[in-house]
Parts: structure tokens; sequence; C-alpha cells
């Protein structure tokens, strides 16, 4: 046993199996200390395999294994990332009816911590106090990290705060781990308000304290934080490494911060940091963010002269920036070079590709592209709603009413933008529907039933889908019924009944039809009747 020990020691693994086996064919049979270094020996070799296989001869040939061998073959699967199998041999040693050792929870803790058990790491917090074992610093750092991948902030907090009440001083890795639950809740306050207790109680932060605590602040969309911890990592003799600059560039991407991302990015550059594929992805947003289009694609450009490959994740932000700059084409290029350079594209990037032809007045390409993307959008209801914005804007209701009822076919989910989009594009225009009550002695609607109605129809159906109107669906619903004046102020005056209260668009639509079919006057009692306080109603055109 004392070589099989000593192989343990110098992790040969493979010589400690070499003896065991040697002993086990001379016809000895070997002892449970031999077996225990075995097993060790695998341990510290990461074969936890070869230890689980050790502990199965043990139990079927050899001496009864001890709370030693269990321990250290849970330590092995552990190691192995074999959680599940580490808690099932946990179970067999229940069985054994062994007294455990901290030592026993300790590892069977490390499992629950690897598997973001946090359930059953509590349960064995407390049958560890049942057997009258005091939890170690090592116990309660497993406890607090489970609860950490668990998103138990509190618990973890609540654990932190115990150690103290169980004679220990928390050390750096317990401390991050409870930064890092906070940071993962988006609790940015108590992530900094355990980074000042720490230093009060003399806990020196390392790389992982800051990273926490930045990307805590990155959650909680706090920028001006994020920066001003990542300048004291310096004053604590500490070197923020690429993660730390990612979460403070991220940080300032979600608060449209694009220039002091682009910043950050210099300096860390200057520090001879290499970008990674994350951080190339939080410039991209952030320019996206800050509508700034062509410099979100020149990152992109950079990205593959550095060699690194855009994700997704990259061309989504850079799509989403070319959609909110209308610029249609390039959002199209974007797409172009996803296919080329084999990235495949998913529903995020063909939404905004084509939200970005939907602002730039493209119909067609945004029909085009709705129908050579169905694989990968599927019963996207966002997609359909730019489609049918899209026919809209190019004043085709007809199409517009076919991709309607595509979607019910296909059991697309309507939603309130999807009828307000539909009741926008079959609304006859202020011009049309001014014309047409203009050639008629009486405001009456359009003589082929007016798509008015149509638009009313729809409304009806949205009501019949439990779908609750908003102010923008009333108000264009009004806008539509232009030319049934008389509707128009109904739709106005009911309103209130939808918990809706009118806005400036709504007085406008209202007064507009009221005022092409010359009934201003109506439009304006109407208004006073409704009791809205605050609204300046304007004086008829003379």
């Amino acid at each position: 046993s004392a070589a099989v020990a000593a192989c343990e020691r110098g992790r040969q693994w493979e010589q400690a199996l070499h003896l065991l086996r040697e002993a086990t064919s001379s016809g000895h049979c070997p002892s449970l200390a031999t077996y225990n270094a075995a097993i060790a020996a695998c341990s510290a070799g990461h074969q936890w395999q070869r230890a689980v296989a050790c502990l199965l001869a043990l139990r079927q040939r050899g001496p009864r294994p001890d709370v030693i061998s269990y321990n250290t073959t849970m330590s092995a699967c552990v190691r192995g990332e074999r959680w599940e199998l580490a808690l099932a041999i946990l179970g067999e040693f229940w069985l054994a009816r062994l007294p455990p050792t901290v030592s026993t929870f300790g590892a069977a803790l490390s499992a629950c911590e690897r598997g973001s058990d946090w359930t059953q790491a509590v349960d064995l917090l407390a049958t560890l106090q049942s057997w009258g074992l005091a939890p170690n610093l090592v116990i309660f750092s497993s406890m607090i990290s489970a609860c950490e991948k668990g998103h138990e902030w509190e618990r973890a907090l609540s654990l932190l705060a115990g150690m103290s009440g169980a004679g220990l001083r928390p050390d750096v890795v317990s401390l991050n781990a409870t930064i890092s639950a906070c940071e993962k809740a988006g609790q940015w306050s108590w992530a900094l308000h355990l980074l000042g207790d720490g230093r009060r109680t003399r806990i020196r932060p390392d790389a992982i304290t800051c990273n926490a605590t930045v990307s805590a602040c990155e959650k909680g969309h706090q920028w001006p934080l994020a920066l001003l911890l990542l300048a004291g990592m310096g004053q604590q003799g500490l070197q923020p490494g690429a993660v730390t600059y990612n979460a403070a560039m991220s940080a300032c991407e979600k608060g449209h911060e694009w220039e002091q991302a682009l910043h950050l990015f210099s300096a860390m550059r200057r520090r001879g940091l290499e970008p990674t594929a994350v951080t190339c992805n939080a410039l991209v947003s952030s320019c996206g963010r800050g509508q700034q289009w062509a410099r979100a694609l020149d990152l992109i450009r950079g990205m593959r002269l550095s060699g690194l490959t855009p994700t997704v994740v990259t061309y989504g932000a850079a799509a989403s920036s070319c959609q909110r700059c209308h610029a249609w084409a390039q959002a199209l290029d974007l797409l172009g070079s996803m296919r080329h350079n084999g990235v495949p594209p998913n529903v995020i990037v063909c939404s905004a590709v084509m939200g970005a032809c939907d602002r730039g007045q493209q119909w067609a390409r945004v029909l085009d592209l709705l129908d050579g993307h169905r694989g990968v959008l599927g019963a996207s209801t966002v997609a359909c709603n730019v489609a049918i914005s899209a026919c809209q804007k190019g004043q085709q209701w007809q199409r517009a009413l076919d991709l309607f009822a595509d979607m019910r076919s296909r059991g697309v989910q309507l939603s309130v933008i999807t009828f307000n989009n539909l009741i926008a594009a079959c609304a006859p225009r202020r011009a049309e529907a001014g014309a047409r009550i203009a050639g008629s002695s009486r405001a009456q609607p359009f003589e082929d039933g007016g798509r008015w109605r149509l638009s009313l129809q729809l409304f009806q159906e949205m009501q019949q889908a439990c779908l609750q109107p908003d102010v923008i669906v009333l108000s264009t619903l009004i806008s539509a019924c232009g030319p049934a004046w008389a509707v128009a102020l109904c739709m106005f005056a009911g309103m209130p009944r939808w918990g809706v209260a009118p806005d400036a668009i709504a007085y406008d639509a209202v007064l507009g039809a009221c005022r092409a079919a010359h009934e201003t006057q109506k439009a304006i009692e109407v208004i006073r009747a409704s009791g809205v306080a605050g609204h300046e109603v304007p004086p008829p055109p003379a």
C-alpha cells in the first residue's frame, strides 16, 4: 500500500493500478488502504471511470469500503464533471450506513454546485448539521456557489452572512460566488455593497471579484459605475482583462454610449489585449443602438481581417442598426455576407433585415424575404407584422389581407400590432376619403362598401381574439373611418370604455374625419363631452 500511496502523490495512476492488479493476480487480497490509495491516484489523475471501477472492485472482492473510499470516488466524479454519478455514489454511501465526515459533505456539495442543484445542497447542509458536524469554509463556498448557479441570490447572501455565526471568516472565493449570484440576478447595488464589505473586512479582491461586479453594473444598466470600477482596478494592483473590458463595453452598449464603448476598445488594444467575438458583438451592438450603422459594418469587416468570425449575434446587432437607420440596402448586403461566410441567419436577423426594408418603403423586398426564409422564420409573429406594415406603407392592402389569412391558416399568433398594421393598411388615405366625401351631397360611406367597413370588421375580429386595443389601434381605426365621420365620432367617444385615454393622434384623427365632412362642430362637441381635462379644442377652420 505504501508503493500505491507514493503513486497517488506522484499522480501516477497507471502505476497505481498496475500495482493493484499485480497484488490481486498473485493471490493476495489488497488492503483497504491500497484500494483507497489507488482510487486517490485515479482521482488526482482525473480518471473518474477508473476510480469508480476500483470502488466497485473493492465492494465485490476486497474488504468493505470505508468513508474514505466513498469520499475519494465522489471527488473523482466531481473532477470529471460527473456530478450526477457523484450524488448516486452518495446514495450508496447512505445505504452502507457509514458515518459521514465533513469531507463527505464537501464532495457531495461540490457535485450539487456543478449541477446547479441548490435544493439538494440545502438539504445536505441540514443533514450535515444533524450529524453534529460543523461546516467549514469549503462547505459554505460550495453552498453559495450552488445557490449562485441556481439563481438564488438571496440564499447566497444569507449564507455569506451566516459564516461569521459559524466562526468562519469569508474568503475571496465565497465573496466572489456571492457577488456572482447578485450579478446574475441583476442586483448591482448588492454587488457593490459586498465589494465594499470585502474591502472593509480586508478581503483582497481579485480579477474575478472585479469582473463580477462590473458585469453586475452592466446588467443593471449602470455604465458610469462600470467605468468607475474598471478605472479603480489599477489602483488595487489588478490588471483588467478582456472579460472586464467586455463587461464594461456591454454596459456602455446598454446605456447607448457607443463613443465610450469605442474608447474602451481603444484602451483594450493599447494594453495588448486581443478582442474576442464577445468584444466585437458588444461594440457592434453599441454602434447599432447609437444608429451608427456604418461603424457597425466597419467593425464586422475588421473582425474578419483580424481572423475573428462574426457570429449570428454580431450580424443580428448590425442588422438591427441598419433597421433603425432605414439602411435597407446595407441590411440586404449583410444577409448576403452571412451566406457567403457560412453563418445561417436566425429569426432575429431575418426580421431585422425585413424591418430595414419596411422602413425603406421596400414592400416587395420584404415579401420576398418572408417567402424566401419561411424555414427560418417559421411562425414568427414579428416577421409577419413587419410584412403587413410594409404592405401598409406600399398601399398594398389586398396583399396585407392575404398575409393575414396566411397567418391564421398557419396558426401564427396574432397580436395587437398585427391588427393595428392591418387596420392602417385597409384605411383609405385621407385625401382619397376627402375627395369621396366632397363629391357627395351628404357625408355617406363609399358606395362600394368602403375599406373603412373592412377596418371595423378587423377590429371586431381583434376583440374576438381577446386582444385589448390600445390608443394606437383606436386612433388608427378612427382615421380609417374618416369617410364615415359619424362612426369615427362613436369610436372616439367609446375610447374610455376600453380603458384608453385619447391622445393627440386620436384628436387629430376625429377632427380630420369631421372636417372632411364639414362636420367639425360635431367633433368639438364630442371632444368637450368626453371630459378630458387639459385638452384645448382647436377652432374650426375659417
